[in-house]
């Protein structure tokens, strides 16, 4: 059975997406920048463990969900796994959360969504969210407020 994860997208009023870099002691994207996310555990739908990854690495909870992708991956010395990605438009401009793993990564951030489109030390994926997410930015009525 191949492994399951998600990521969550965090997009503030002002365009930009929540991030971390990842410890550069890890087994798998280190110092990589980061979404917040996880493994699925068992038995646990894709929403479910989005929320519970959210909650535990960031300290933030939404009850406004969509899922941005759904894909599989087969990043290089890694078994293949499935990723979902979900997209939370957040109410507020700062980060008001709190980073719970800071063995794992660094504190939690805002960064233009801009900014992020073409850099080469993201985790594998999250060069396609980031285009996903600037479409679905340009639609939203956030846009239209600049």
């Amino acid at each position: 059975m191949i492994e399951a994860g998600t990521a969550i997208c965090v997009v503030n009023p002002l365009g930009q997406v929540l991030v971390s870099r990842r410890s550069p002691n890890l087994q798998y994207f280190a110092s990589k920048l980061q979404f917040p996310g996880g493994r699925l555990e068992a038995g646990e739908s894709p929403q479910d463990g989005a929320a519970r990854e959210l909650i535990e690495e960031t300290g933030l909870w939404s009850s406004q969900w969509d899922l941005l992708s759904e894909e599989i991956y087969s990043p290089p010395g890694r078994p293949p796994y499935r990723l979902y990605t979900f997209l939370i438009m957040w109410p507020h401009e700062t980060f008001d959360g709190h980073n719970n793993e800071p063995d794992k990564c660094g504190d939690w951030t805002f960064m233009d969504i801009a900014d992020l489109l073409d850099r080469d030390d993201l985790i594998d994926g999250m060069q396609e969210s980031m285009e996903l997410i600037q479409a679905h930015w340009c639609e939203s009525e956030w846009a239209d407020d600049d």
